[in-house]
């Protein structure tokens, strides 16, 4: 007689698990520089005249004398630069999953009739197999 048993067998199939996108947005965000400017500004300067020298060409009268002043202005440029560069890979990871399953077998099963049958029955195995 020949007792069976079955065993648990695995079986892999590459299925899709998921799916991942890579995109970009735009953020805004406020920036702030610091820029040196100059400027120039104007001052009056007086000096007393020394010894009192008679202007022989002078004439008493309204006038303006006038200076230009300069300053540096500020205009504001935008320029794209690559800040970053972002990209996906895939890599196979491998591990060990534990997979659980109730199986049957078959065992012996010896019954005796009478008194003396003159067969000796085999030793069980610990789990009474």
């Amino acid at each position: 007689m020949q007792l069976h048993e079955e065993e648990l067998q695995a079986r892999k199939e590459r299925v899709q698990r998921g799916e991942v996108t890579l995109g970009k947005e735009v953020v805004k965000e406020r920036r702030v520089i610091e820029v040196p400017v100059s400027y120039e500004e104007v001052f009056v300067e007086r000096e007393r005249a020394e010894g009192r020298i008679p202007a022989t060409d002078a004439e008493i009268g309204e006038g303006e004398f006038r200076v230009t002043l300069s300053a540096d202005e500020i205009s504001v440029e935008k320029r794209t630069v690559v800040r970053e560069k972002v990209g996906l890979g895939k890599r196979q990871v491998t591990e060990t999953q534990h997979i659980e399953g109730d199986v049957r077998r078959e065992t012996a099963r010896i019954e005796r009739q009478g008194a003396d049958t003159g067969a000796a029955e085999p030793p069980r195995a610990p789990d009474g197999t």
